[in-house]
């Protein structure tokens, strides 16, 4: 515990670290952090190849998250890693699917957690036809909806600034999905 030093306060200060509804393989790699300094899932043969995958993306996620609010830097770097590794191996419905559930909903999708998932939707946008983009639009549900709603505020207001800025140009217009953003050039 002394390598934590964010956590040790905590531990202290009989602050709760996890709820109740944390779920248990969530909680093995959190122990397994604070004695190891190791990121380790649990595996389960019961489950398909997918669902094993889809289980320790959703670890990665909690994990994520609890490094931040642990204060525990490398739960939260390696935990981003998993993320990768786990979600480019989901088709992207599956992951709006999952961060459209109920587990989801009250959760803030923050710093690298955000920009995987935004980093996703651009890339899965590109590639979309309409009946991909139509599933997404059944299944999204207010969490990922919030994050790409954040996402295109982001990316409109960077975009005043750059229509706005007298260094830049117009030349022509082109389309982001269904978002309409000019073609600005330095001059």
């Amino acid at each position: 515990m002394n390598e934590h030093p964010g956590l040790l306060s905590m531990w202290e200060t009989k602050e709760v670290l996890a709820s109740s509804d944390t779920p248990y393989h969530v909680a093995h790699v959190l122990v397994n952090l604070i004695y190891t300094n190791n990121y380790q899932n649990l595996c389960s043969s019961s489950q398909t190849e997918n669902e094993c995958t889809m289980t320790d993306f959703t670890t990665a996620i909690y994990a994520y998250r609890f490094g931040e609010k642990l204060c525990l830097p490398s739960l939260s770097v390696q935990a981003g890693e998993r993320l990768v590794i786990y979600g480019d191996k989901l088709p992207f419905l599956e992951i709006v699917k999952k961060l459209s559930g109920q587990e989801f909903k009250e959760m803030s999708f923050t710093g690298g957690l955000y920009d995987y998932i935004c980093q996703r939707a651009s890339v899965e946008g590109s590639k979309m036809n309409a009946t991909n983009a139509s599933e997404v639009q059944k299944v999204m549900g207010e969490t990922m909806a919030g994050i790409l709603c954040k996402r295109i505020a982001n990316l409109e207001a960077e975009n005043r600034h750059l229509l706005f800025s007298d260094v830049m140009v117009i030349k022509k217009p082109f389309r982001l999905g269904s978002l309409f953003f000019p073609d600005a050039v330095e001059s």
